[in-house]
């Protein structure tokens, strides 16, 4: 009498072994995909507080230049604010003033913030 095999259910080793290669390669890709992305994502964060360092000179600046401009200030003591910013955070002071006809002094005054961001102003006598 021949005996009837029995039917079998499940996985074979081959193809257990198969799954989990598979969803560790499916596991690796999404890791990196996400480490990567959350290394990053502080980035603008990074940039827009630079940014709005950078800003602070130039603002103080800008009032100084409205004193001037209310003749509050005489352009000497507006030049000195401007040195002294330029001291405290760094920047640079261009005379431009020969782009221009006229009998009037240009500056040009540019602060450059952590990330690279440069921040630029023309200021006139």
């Amino acid at each position: 009498m021949i005996r009837p095999e029995p039917c079998q259910s499940g996985f074979t080793l081959l193809e257990i072994i198969i799954t989990i290669v598979v969803a560790a390669l499916a596991g690796l890709v999404a890791f990196t995909f996400v480490s990567h992305t959350v290394v990053r994502s502080s980035e603008p964060i990074h940039s827009a507080q630079a940014l709005a360092q950078t800003r602070v000179p130039l603002e103080t600046l800008t009032a100084s230049y409205h004193e001037y401009l209310r003749e509050e200030l005489d352009w000497g003591e507006f030049e000195s604010e401007l040195d002294n910013l330029l001291a405290a955070y760094g920047g640079t002071k261009t005379d431009v003033s020969a782009d221009f006809d006229g009998d009037f002094e240009v500056l040009q005054v540019t602060f450059t913030g952590a990330h690279g961001q440069e921040l630029t102003a023309f200021f006139s006598e």
